[in-house]
């Protein structure tokens, strides 16, 4: 989060030049003042990829998951807080899944929360990896989409506590 916070603020320091820049200026010329913007404030646009390290770190871990809990016999035929078989789709709402619906609301709000600084585009993004977890998950055994639903309500509560610990330090340091 911090690599990213790093990222999102060296961009926002240099957006309204780059904005200016685009308006002002076109082809070669915009790419020049452009260039030369991100060399004054030592700036690459291949550093935006640094906000995808905590990616890199999650994906691994979730492909392992995936892979562990989808064929993972010991959690097949076992029941679980009403979940009959954890090794199956849930299929709790008349043959419709419910804890994919539940993990998807839970990454909504999540998203809705983190992103709340963020721009349009990024904000976008977080609603795209939502539902591209709930097309993905949607037939996976109940056994991987309960640990991703715990993995996302870890995932919000810290959100929570994140933002509500930073806006705390924000009205200390009004009211001082």
């Amino acid at each position: 989060e911090k690599v990213q916070n790093k990222e999102r603020a060296a961009r926002a320091k240099m957006e309204p030049k780059v904005q200016e820049f685009k308006r002002c200026f076109s082809g070669y010329e915009r790419h020049m003042m452009i260039s030369a913007l991100y060399r004054q404030h030592h700036y690459h646009p291949v550093f935006a990829l640094r906000g995808l390290v905590p990616l890199l770190i999650q994906v691994p871990v979730f492909i392992a998951a995936y892979g562990l809990l989808s064929h993972y016999p010991p959690i097949w035929e076992k029941s679980f807080l009403g979940i009959a078989n954890l090794g199956a789709p849930d299929g709790l709402l008349g043959g419709v899944n419910l804890l994919p619906i539940v993990m998807t609301v839970i990454n909504l709000i999540s998203a809705y929360i983190y992103s709340r600084d963020l721009s349009s585009q990024e904000r976008m993004q977080t609603w795209i990896v939502a539902m591209v977890f709930f097309v993905l998950l949607y037939t996976s055994p109940s056994g991987l989409v309960l640990y991703w639903i715990c993995n996302n309500l870890f995932s919000l509560i810290k959100n929570i506590v994140y933002r509500v610990a930073r806006s705390g330090s924000t009205l200390r340091r009004i009211s001082n």
